[in-house]
């Protein structure tokens, strides 16, 4: 065994009794480290060039000769990550910072960061980030590849390898023996300068400062020069250019995003220099494999078989279904902090996605018909959607930047807002998914090409394997890919996969010898002048109608889940991959199940159209009753993966059967009478833009229009008798008598129990039941009072619940959505004057307010109700602001209707994304639970910096966060997240829910405020005199977290940040749903180890506070509340 393969397994072995003894799982870091993403990034691209160069026997070998790399990487990151701080606090070495300082000014001057912090432009930090980490992580396994498939020099490679796995290894060794936590952390606050806001460099550094002591000596420095040395002999000079590029730029990276020390550098330098001379004593040589002449190359195996031909093609096109999927995933969640969560915004979204889909597929025929090899086309287009994900994976930020303004330009009004958003969604949809749309019709060129029998018959079995691939990416994006890698790693598999593609279909495009495409007309009607027959208009209408009731059938499944099946993104993830399964498994009916002629006859697709109608009818009946069956199947349910069973299984019943149906008809067409027998690819082209023409259509006028002027029910009940027309309108032109009139006799039937059918019953179906699988709000005895439906915010309902109902003594109102609690008349109001209380407590002026949701408006009232001169309502539900207005004006005096109150129906986040010179001295926000699909843009890293923007020097922010259904981590990850952005974050709780307040100055209380509460209290907020003083020390004595509380919180317990890119809080919240463990008491027990508990502090001196105020203020003491609180928990 070689030192360096030695030295990896001593090292693994190591890590592993350390995670033992530390009880810390084994590399628990890597699967979500960015260097990991790299190696699995470079690697199968270089096993992918050895398979096109044809080195078969250098593939047998790669696991023997590439472990040591991974092996050495995965315990580099695992240290870094995990136990690095442990090994030092064993040794008893304290951290050596002072000492790095002293030398740092005795060689420079001054720390040598602080020398050159002017290089802190944003630009050129950005510059430095992509060097730092990109360049470092990448250029290592792109060099070890490079000597071992590409030059094939086993010697080279070995000396690379040995180079660093000594360097990597023994830099560790430093770290430590000599820990120094860096500039950043140890004299951050003599910098001048702000550092780069990338969110990404942000979790690295709160990573850093609370984990690893990992400068001395800079591997950032030692590695990159120890392998430009050692494989110096065999760089061309292009590569040595580069080498050195790459070396430097990593080098000043290192001091001008302030990680290291300058003698950190120079001890980097020294090792490697002293690693070089270890390596180099070993010969170079240049080994050349011998190949072997008796087999058969595998390019003239595939080429002889037509078999292998089509799957290979077959396995390129699944993985194409799976990347085009998780890529249209990933675009939406990258555009929702631009033009928002909501239904209509995401209607948007994927009506350019159908748009792209669309034009690709449509201008198939006429940009690239005249190309003689549709493989090599197909490679094109697979590698312009896999340089679109790197595209939009490094330049995020950029175009952020770089669309924001047009966004702003158009926010006049509604209607042109949306027309921005349009624009923004084509400019970052529309390229890919235009290349997606010419995928299918190269597809059937190459079929064609191959001269495939039953050429109708295959291209809808390749029609069905995108759908399996679409499936599988449907699959792996909630549940693996978002969760585990974010947006940033899903957006590089997607690369990876699609450049995967891109290589293989350039190979057998070389390959294959492919049959000049005929020159005749696509298809005539006899004449011989090129026009399309009627049979073969009649099948363009057909697929337009199809996608049209899909889609809106498909947006109407959305809305529909909200209400009665669930409102996380797992659950409408559920949803997407039961209709793709839907889909596939009526692809797979129409392509093997089914007669096997060339041709089917048209009466039966007609008929799967009239069955399809009566299984909506059989569907249309169970969805007032679904959130019913959760309490029924559910009561004994404890556990995620328990419940979201449940939503499959309730979710599949309701649509699996009639996506089944409708999946039958797109591929059929293919096969339908009609259909040309020449020019398929440019027909295929045109058919497939006529179904996205229909998907797109579907999409924005039911999101639009149908279900806000109709509502879901009536729109459900249409679709289902649109969908029966058009069997009666297939099928009756082209049958014979008898079979015509039992068709209009039996389609007659199903109308007239379509018009017959009772209505929903409205109060069942949105009694949220399936939210937690239990009655919450909504009784046997309740009264359903009001219901709104829009696509904005879903079903909003108002609630009467009568006498005795939750031990209410008088009859109280309920506000929901979807189901889900939002505020009440009874008491929930206490609660609710206390969330507003609390931050304007702690203001200091009183001119402008931002409250976003408005819910019962009790919230704004109470903000009003203290003197604000201004304030602006940010509700994106129409149906909450008419609830408000209309039930419960006695809970908000009528806020809507006073002057200075000015609503706004918009997102919060966009609101404030598009109104920059708006500053605000108090944002206020009690949004829905972070656990609904899209939430967790509210509690991201960068909506916290947009909110920091929008307030003035010392403006105050407050954010509801529930307790319960939420684990101890989740809240973490909040509190450690705002607390990135602002350097004051305070926890309070009332009314059994979390209070985060957060500031850029010092939270103390206002005597201002306190002088106006006591104006307010009793003639405006409401609350009685007796109460006043009361009322006043229970919020007081609400705060748990103090902002040193806060600080010494997020330094001691390693916490996750929520981003934009990672959404870890959408993805790890829902999973408490069904817990039926006390997690308020949990939560307040894990925060409370972290409280001082101490008092509170006025701002200036008390002048102008009444005597009795002051004395409440004196006397609150929060370790009084919470003691009691927590002791009546052990009980």
């Amino acid at each position: 065994m070689r030192l360096d393969s030695l030295l990896v397994v001593v090292a693994l072995l190591a890590l592993a009794g350390l995670g033992f003894v530390s009880g810390t799982p084994l590399f628990e870091a890597i699967p979500s480290s960015r260097l990991t993403y790299l190696t699995f990034l470079t690697l199968p691209l270089l096993l992918l060039y050895a398979v096109l160069r044809r080195r078969y026997s250098r593939l047998a070998r790669v696991l023997g000769d590439w472990w040591q790399v991974l092996g050495v990487l995965g315990v580099y990151e695992s240290l870094k990550h995990m136990h690095a701080n442990r090994i030092t606090e064993w040794l008893g070495i304290a951290p050596l910072d002072p000492l790095m300082i002293r030398i740092d000014r005795f060689l420079f001057g001054d720390v040598l960061p602080l020398q050159i912090q002017w290089l802190s432009v944003s630009w050129f930090t950005e510059i430095m980030w992509v060097f730092y980490v990109w360049v470092y992580y990448l250029g290592p396994v792109v060099l070890l590849g490079w000597a071992y498939f590409f030059l094939e020099d086993d010697s080279l490679f070995y000396r690379l390898r040995s180079a660093l796995v000594y360097g990597l290894l023994g830099g560790y060794v430093g770290y430590l023996l000599f820990p120094v936590a860096g500039p950043l952390f140890y004299v951050g606050d003599q910098f001048l300068k702000p550092i780069l806001t990338q969110p990404v460099l942000q979790n690295l550094v709160f990573s850093t400062l609370r984990y690893n002591w990992d400068c001395f000596p800079s591997l950032h420095t030692a590695i990159p020069w120890l392998l430009t040395l050692a494989a110096w002999y065999r760089l061309p000079a292009l590569g040595r250019s580069l080498a050195v590029v790459a070396a430097s730029g990593i080098t000043l990276s290192t001091v001008v995003l302030r990680f290291h020390y300058g003698i950190d550098l120079l001890a980097g330098v020294v090792w490697a220099l002293f690693v070089f001379a270890l390596v180099r004593r070993a010969p170079l040589r240049r080994e050349t494999p011998k190949r072997s002449s008796s087999t058969t190359p595998m390019p003239t195996m595939i080429r002889s078989n037509l078999r292998l031909r089509l799957v290979l093609l077959a396995v390129l096109f699944v993985a194409t279904g799976c990347a085009g999927l998780l890529a249209e995933q990933s675009f939406e969640k990258l555009l929702i902090p631009l033009v928002g969560a909501s239904t209509p915004a995401g209607a948007v979204v994927l009506s350019v996605y159908f748009l792209g889909l669309t034009l690709g597929a449509a201008s198939y025929g006429r940009l690239f018909g005249k190309r003689s090899n549709p493989l090599r086309l197909y490679a094109f287009l697979e590698g312009g959607v896999a340089l679109w994900a790197l595209l939009l994976y490094v330049g995020f930020e950029f175009l952020v930047t770089i669309f924001l303004p047009l966004l702003r330009l158009l926010s006049g009004s509604l209607l042109t807002l949306q027309f921005g958003r349009f624009l923004v969604a084509c400019c970052w949809i529309l390229p890919p998914t235009f290349l997606m749309g010419a995928t299918f019709p190269a597809i059937v060129e190459a079929l064609e090409g191959w001269r495939v029998p039953q050429a109708g018959r295959m291209m809808s079995r390749f029609y069905t394997l995108n759908l399996a691939g679409a499936v599988l990416g449907a699959l792996l994006g909630p549940y693996l890919a978002f969760p585990r890698w974010g947006i940033d790693g899903t957006l590089l598999f997607t690369f990876t996969i699609d450049a995967i593609v891109a290589l293989a279909a350039i190979r057998l495009g070389l390959t294959f010898r492919l049959r000049r495409r005929s020159q005749q007309p696509v298809t005539t009607d006899g004449s011989g002048t090129g026009r399309y027959s009627k049979s073969a208009w009649l099948i363009i209408v057909i697929g337009g109608l199809s996608g049209f009731s899909f889609f809106s059938l498909e947006v109407l499944w959305i809305h529909l889940f909200s209400a009665a099946v669930g409102n996380s993104v797992y659950a409408f993830a559920a949803m997407l991959a039961l209709v793709l399964i839907g889909l596939l498994i009526g692809g797979l009916i129409a392509s093997n199940l089914l007669p096997r002629e060339k041709t089917i006859p048209s009466v039966l697709l007609g008929g799967i159209y009239i069955l399809s109608s009566l299984i909506l009818y059989w569907a249309f009946n169970r969805w007032d009753t679904l959130p019913h069956s959760f309490s029924i199947w559910g009561a004994g349910l404890f556990t995620f993966a328990q419940g979201e069973l449940l939503r499959w299984i309730q979710a599949g019943i309701q649509m699996l059967p009639a996506a089944i149906c409708l999946g039958m008809v797109y591929p059929l067409l293919f096969r339908v009478k009609g259909f040309p027998e020449v020019g398929r690819a440019r027909f295929a082209g045109i058919l497939s833009a006529a179904n996205s023409v229909g998907c797109i259509s579907g999409a924005l006028l039911t999101s639009f229009f149908l279900i806000p002027m109709l509502g879901s029910e009536t729109t459900y009940a249409g679709i289902g008798v649109l969908v029966l027309l058009m069997g009666l309108a297939i099928s009756l032109p082209f049958t014979r008598r008898l079979t015509r009139i039992t068709s209009m006799v039996t389609a007659t039937l199903i109308l007239v129990t379509w018009l017959v059918t009772p209505s929903w019953d409205r109060l069942a179906l949105t009694s949220g039941e399936n939210v937690y699988f239990r009655m919450n709000q909504v009784w046997p005895q309740s009264e359903l009072v009001s219901f709104h439906e829009d696509t904005y915010g879903g079903m909003t309902t108002v609630v009467r619940n009568p006498p005795g109902v939750r031990g209410q003594e008088r009859p109280y109102l309920t506000l929901l959505t979807n189901g889900k609690f939002q505020g009440n008349d009874a008491w929930e109001r206490d609660a609710q004057i206390g969330f507003a209380l609390i931050p304007l407590l702690h203001s200091t002026h009183f001119d402008d307010a931002c409250v976003i949701g408005l819910g019962s408006g009790q919230s704004a009232h109470v903000v009003e109700a203290m003197g604000f001169g201004s304030i602006d309502i940010a509700e994106i539900a129409p149906g909450i602001v008419e609830a408000a207005r209309d039930h419960f004006a006695h809970v908000n005096d009528r806020i809507l209707e006073k002057p200075h109150a000015h609503l706004f129906l918009e997102d919060g986040r966009n609101l404030l994304l598009l109104r920059p010179d708006r500053l605000y001295d108090l944002i206020t926000m009690e949004v829905s639970s972070v656990w609904f699909a899209g939430s967790t843009s509210l509690y991201s890293h960068e909506f916290y910096e947009l909110i920091r923007a929008r307030l003035k020097p010392e403006g105050v922010f407050q954010q509801w966060i529930q307790l319960h259904h939420i684990g101890a981590n989740e809240v973490g990850s909040v509190l450690a997240t705002l607390r990135q952005v602002f350097p004051f974050v305070e926890f309070w709780v009332f009314g059994g829910q979390g209070i985060l307040v957060a500031s850029e100055s010092p939270l103390r209380l206002s005597p201002l405020a306190l002088a106006r509460y006591r104006e307010a209290a009793v003639p405006r907020i409401g609350i009685p005199e007796a109460l006043v003083s009361g009322y006043l020390q229970r919020v007081l004595e609400s705060r748990l977290l103090a902002a040193d509380d806060t600080s010494q919180l997020v330094r001691r317990v390693r916490l996750r940040v929520n981003t934009d890119r990672n959404r870890f809080l959408e993805y790890s919240t829902p999973k408490y749903n069904l817990s039926r463990l006390n997690h308020v008491e949990m939560n307040l027990r894990a925060l409370s180890s972290f409280s001082s508990f101490a008092r509170l502090e006025l701002d200036t001196e008390a002048t102008g506070v009444p005597g009795e105020i002051l004395e409440v203020v004196e006397n609150a003491d929060p370790r009084r509340t919470f003691t009691s609180i927590l002791a009546n928990g052990e009980e």
